[in-house]
């Protein structure tokens, strides 16, 4: 700017430069911020180191969060496991693998892994496929003995989940759960699933020697339909996993063998720290099953959450399982059988209870639970529309009900002897205020057979019932759709939508 004379120009204000300086962690090496990444582990929080900055975002993405997670079907053949356990810098921070097959394929896809793993797959898995089909799915050999040599570069495997068959794999199927055994002691949650009807298994010289039984330190052990369970000196040495794993804390069981002895696997087991129990045992030529079940539960003082399926177990003495608030039993006579209603009578504080027969015997016990605890309930079954008014009455806090789903009017049998019109559930509904979730019973109509103005006023009704009311039933009694309901300004609104079995099943 030019200066004119007689115009006194003010000094410039004085300027403090300040040096940026980065943050001490970016001022690290690289090859360290890399290991400090290979620390974290899970996949959300690798994401969430990710999005801390640019320079971070380079190291975690590409390098890490591809490697926390992998889920590999069995028709990808030996393939991607020899592109991952080429590197075991990249492989040691694998977490979660989850080895499945077509009987799983609607729980566990899709598939995830490093892209080079599944891209190294991808040209030979057409050819492959025609193959694996032929010979009935599962995992074969050359496919598992792949998957040991990627296991053996995984030193922090935490979980790992293998569901599927084995197809003549013989020494492969020992090389893999040695590999297991092996994973330098991280291994904490274990999930072994076979199909329902899998081969039993073969004898070995020495059964003793199968490498499962070397897996120890559990805190999570689900084994469903396993072959092992089948053949009673392999339950011998299964029982060695459960003594080893003194700080176990959750433990499913799946087995439906007409002999399988449930005293073999527990007989000197000790679980203190289980919270957590599902049985699924289907043995009608073991009567000493419910004993056996009984002795556990005397011994798992911490337990939570309880659920046996075609098992009653046999009396408990006063005052056990003090800390249990889930209690669900199936498939066992006037449900939820004799022990859980005893539970029931000593006065349990139970969050989650299903699946019950609602009936005079089962009022009378629940009457002496402590109802404001209760949030979710399961029927199975009930006696009359006013016995269930009667003991849905006793939890007022009710959040979550679920009944049959059913044609009350047409299809009643066997749920209750007499129909129930549609008109009879407002009872029902007009004692749960907090009710959040009511499943199985179908208010709303089908809009090809109805008006749109008729389910408004279905849904005004229904809020003014229960003014938390978020979820009902879809009109097709479909358990994956559901009809939710929101107040929007004055007006209520509905409409359909998708749901998962966690939201819509018991849990």
């Amino acid at each position: 700017m030019a200066i004119q004379p007689g115009v006194v120009t003010p000094p410039s204000p004085r300027v403090n430069h300040v040096a940026f300086r980065s943050p001490s962690l970016l001022q690290l090496p690289v090859e360290l911020l890399d290991l400090i990444a290979s620390f974290v582990p899970t996949h959300r929080d690798l994401v969430s180191l990710a999005l801390t900055c640019h320079a971070i975002t380079y190291i975690v993405i590409p390098a890490h969060a591809a490697y926390r997670t992998i889920r590999i079907h069995s028709q990808r053949g030996p393939a991607p496991w020899a592109t991952i356990a080429a590197r075991p810098d990249r492989a040691a921070g694998v977490r979660c693998l989850v080895l499945f097959d077509q009987s799983e394929e609607g729980r566990f896809l899709p598939e995830r892994a490093p892209s080079t793993a599944l891209a190294s797959a991808t040209s030979s898995m057409k050819r492959r496929r025609g193959a694996w089909k032929a010979h009935g799915g599962g995992w074969n050999a050359e496919s598992l003995e792949a998957a040991a040599s990627a296991v053996r570069v995984m030193p922090n495997l935490h979980t790992l989940v293998f569901s599927g068959s084995f197809r003549r794999c013989g020494a492969a199927e020992m090389n893999f759960w040695a590999a297991v055994a092996g994973t330098n002691g991280s291994l904490r949650c274990l999930e072994y699933a076979q199909p329902l009807r899998a081969p039993t298994m073969r004898s070995t010289t020495d059964v003793r020697l199968y490498p499962l039984w070397a897996v120890s330190n559990l805190t999570s052990l689900s084994v469903k339909h396993a072959a092992f369970l089948q053949h009673p000196p392999s339950v011998v040495q299964f029982s060695r996993v459960l003594r080893n794993s003194p700080s176990l804390e959750s433990l499913t069981l799946a087995v439906h063998d007409p002999s399988f002895d449930l005293h073999v696997l527990l007989d000197d087991v000790c679980l203190p720290h289980l919270r957590a129990l599902a049985l699924d045992i289907l043995a009608p030529e073991a009567p000493s099953n419910a004993r056996s079940l009984a002795m556990l539960l005397e011994r798992t003082p911490r337990l939570q959450h309880a659920t046996w399926k075609h098992l009653d177990p046999g009396p408990l003495s006063p005052g056990a399982l003090p800390a249990l608030r889930t209690l669900h039993v199936e498939d066992v006579p006037s449900s939820p059988g004799a022990t859980g209603r005893a539970l029931l009578r000593g006065g349990a504080a139970l969050e989650s209870l299903g699946s019950i027969r609602v009936d005079a015997d089962a009022l009378e016990a629940l009457a002496h639970m402590r109802g404001e605890a209760l949030c979710r309930l399961e029927v199975t079954s009930f006696e009359s529309i006013a016995v269930l008014v009667r003991a849905v009455r006793l939890f007022p806090r009710l959040r979550w009900l679920r009944m049959p789903a059913v044609d009350y009017w047409h299809e009643h049998l066997p749920v209750t002897p007499a129909p129930v019109h549609l008109g009879e559930w407002v009872e029902v509904l007009a004692a749960l205020p907090e009710l959040e979730v009511f499943r199985g019973v179908s208010i709303f109509r089908d809009p090809e057979s109805t008006t749109i103005e008729e389910n408004d006023e279905r849904a005004c009704d229904i809020l003014g019932l229960c003014s938390r009311m978020r979820q009902v039933e879809h009109w097709d009694l479909d358990p994956a759709r559901a009809i939710t309901l929101a107040w929007e300004g004055d007006r209520v609104v509905w409409r359909v939508e998708e749901v998962s079995r966690t939201d819509g099943g018991f849990a």
